[in-house]
Protein backbone atom coordinates (compact mmCIF):
# COMPACT_ATOMS: atom_id res chain seq x y z
CA UNK A 1 0.00 0.00 0.00
CA UNK A 2 1.67 3.22 -1.23
CA UNK A 3 1.63 6.16 1.40
CA UNK A 4 -0.93 9.10 0.89
CA UNK A 5 1.27 12.18 -0.44
CA UNK A 6 1.15 15.59 1.11
CA UNK A 7 4.55 16.75 0.99
CA UNK A 8 6.01 14.52 3.55
CA UNK A 9 4.00 14.64 7.04
CA UNK A 10 1.92 11.86 7.05
CA UNK A 11 -1.04 13.93 7.78
CA UNK A 12 -2.91 17.18 6.75
CA UNK A 13 -1.57 20.33 8.88
CA UNK A 14 -4.76 22.53 9.86
CA UNK A 15 -2.92 26.27 8.74
CA UNK A 16 -6.22 27.48 8.18
CA UNK A 17 -6.17 26.54 4.34
CA UNK A 18 -8.91 24.38 2.67
CA UNK A 19 -8.39 20.93 3.22
CA UNK A 20 -9.06 18.43 -0.31
CA UNK A 21 -8.50 15.19 -1.01
CA UNK A 22 -8.09 13.61 -4.44
CA UNK A 23 -8.19 10.12 -4.68
CA UNK A 24 -6.59 9.16 -8.45
CA UNK A 25 -4.26 6.33 -9.68
CA UNK A 26 -2.88 8.46 -12.42
CA UNK A 27 0.31 10.32 -10.90
CA UNK A 28 -0.28 13.68 -13.41
CA UNK A 29 -3.67 13.86 -12.49
CA UNK A 30 -2.82 14.17 -9.14
CA UNK A 31 -0.32 16.58 -9.45
CA UNK A 32 -1.79 18.79 -11.99
CA UNK A 33 -4.23 19.37 -9.38
CA UNK A 34 -1.96 19.89 -6.20
CA UNK A 35 -0.26 22.36 -8.12
CA UNK A 36 -3.05 24.42 -9.76
CA UNK A 37 -5.14 24.24 -6.31
CA UNK A 38 -2.39 25.11 -3.97
CA UNK A 39 -1.97 28.36 -6.40
CA UNK A 40 -5.34 29.42 -5.27
CA UNK A 41 -4.65 28.43 -1.42
CA UNK A 42 -6.08 25.01 -0.69
CA UNK A 43 -4.44 22.41 1.02
CA UNK A 44 -4.21 19.10 -1.15
CA UNK A 45 -3.05 15.73 -0.45
CA UNK A 46 -4.06 12.81 -2.17
CA UNK A 47 -4.26 8.89 -2.47
CA UNK A 48 -3.40 6.89 -5.41
CA UNK A 49 -5.82 4.12 -4.18
CA UNK A 50 -9.26 3.24 -2.13
CA UNK A 51 -7.79 1.80 1.45
CA UNK A 52 -5.49 5.18 1.40
CA UNK A 53 -8.55 7.50 0.47
CA UNK A 54 -10.11 5.73 3.60
CA UNK A 55 -6.97 6.16 6.03
CA UNK A 56 -6.93 10.26 5.57
CA UNK A 57 -10.63 10.35 5.92
CA UNK A 58 -10.47 9.33 9.10
CA UNK A 59 -8.27 12.05 10.53
CA UNK A 60 -10.85 14.41 9.84
CA UNK A 61 -9.49 17.34 8.50
CA UNK A 62 -11.11 16.74 4.45
CA UNK A 63 -13.34 18.65 3.65
CA UNK A 64 -13.88 18.09 -0.07
CA UNK A 65 -12.97 14.82 -1.85
CA UNK A 66 -12.49 15.10 -5.39
CA UNK A 67 -11.96 11.14 -6.99
CA UNK A 68 -11.76 9.00 -9.71
CA UNK A 69 -14.29 6.53 -10.09
CA UNK A 70 -12.13 4.00 -10.75
CA UNK A 71 -8.96 3.19 -8.98
CA UNK A 72 -7.08 0.77 -7.37
CA UNK A 73 -8.02 -1.71 -4.37
CA UNK A 74 -12.37 -0.52 -4.35
CA UNK A 75 -15.02 1.01 -6.78
CA UNK A 76 -16.04 4.23 -6.59
CA UNK A 77 -19.62 3.56 -5.69
CA UNK A 78 -17.64 1.71 -2.82
CA UNK A 79 -15.40 3.91 -1.99
CA UNK A 80 -17.98 7.44 -2.03
CA UNK A 81 -20.81 5.08 0.43
CA UNK A 82 -17.42 4.34 2.76
CA UNK A 83 -16.24 8.12 3.12
CA UNK A 84 -20.22 8.90 3.81
CA UNK A 85 -19.80 6.20 6.63
CA UNK A 86 -17.45 7.80 8.01
CA UNK A 87 -18.68 11.17 7.87
CA UNK A 88 -21.95 11.66 6.00
CA UNK A 89 -21.42 15.62 5.27
CA UNK A 90 -18.22 15.18 3.66
CA UNK A 91 -18.21 17.00 0.24
CA UNK A 92 -16.98 14.53 -2.75
CA UNK A 93 -16.85 15.21 -6.46
CA UNK A 94 -17.04 11.92 -8.97
CA UNK A 95 -14.45 12.45 -12.16
CA UNK A 96 -14.09 9.53 -14.74
CA UNK A 97 -13.25 9.38 -18.08
CA UNK A 98 -15.88 6.90 -18.77
CA UNK A 99 -19.52 6.13 -17.94
CA UNK A 100 -19.00 4.66 -14.49
CA UNK A 101 -20.76 7.62 -12.69
CA UNK A 102 -23.82 6.37 -14.78
CA UNK A 103 -23.67 3.10 -12.65
CA UNK A 104 -24.30 5.37 -9.41
CA UNK A 105 -27.53 4.76 -7.21
CA UNK A 106 -29.81 7.77 -8.45
CA UNK A 107 -29.55 8.98 -4.90
CA UNK A 108 -25.58 9.29 -4.79
CA UNK A 109 -26.28 11.07 -8.21
CA UNK A 110 -28.56 13.47 -7.18
CA UNK A 111 -25.91 14.54 -4.17
CA UNK A 112 -22.46 14.56 -5.89
CA UNK A 113 -20.85 16.55 -8.76
CA UNK A 114 -19.65 15.06 -11.72
CA UNK A 115 -16.92 15.94 -14.03
CA UNK A 116 -15.98 13.87 -16.96
CA UNK A 117 -11.72 13.61 -18.14
CA UNK A 118 -10.49 15.86 -19.62
CA UNK A 119 -11.74 18.58 -17.63
CA UNK A 120 -10.54 22.32 -17.60
CA UNK A 121 -8.94 22.80 -13.80
CA UNK A 122 -11.34 26.20 -13.79
CA UNK A 123 -14.18 24.00 -13.70
CA UNK A 124 -12.85 22.01 -10.91
CA UNK A 125 -12.45 24.98 -8.91
CA UNK A 126 -16.03 26.14 -10.04
CA UNK A 127 -17.36 22.88 -8.17
CA UNK A 128 -15.22 23.62 -5.45
CA UNK A 129 -16.95 27.24 -4.79
CA UNK A 130 -20.14 26.24 -5.63
CA UNK A 131 -19.96 23.48 -2.54
CA UNK A 132 -18.75 25.77 -0.33
CA UNK A 133 -20.18 29.54 -1.23
CA UNK A 134 -19.07 31.31 2.29
CA UNK A 135 -15.58 32.55 2.73
CA UNK A 136 -13.84 29.50 4.34
CA UNK A 137 -14.49 25.72 4.30
CA UNK A 138 -11.93 24.62 7.48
Amino acid sequence: MAPSRNGGSGRIKNTGMKNILIVDDDPVICSLLKSFLSLKKYHIEYATNGIDAINTVVKGQVKIVIMDMNVHGMNGVELIKRIHGINPALKIIAMSGDTSFDKLPPELKATIPFIAKPFRLQDIEKLIVNLFPGPEVV
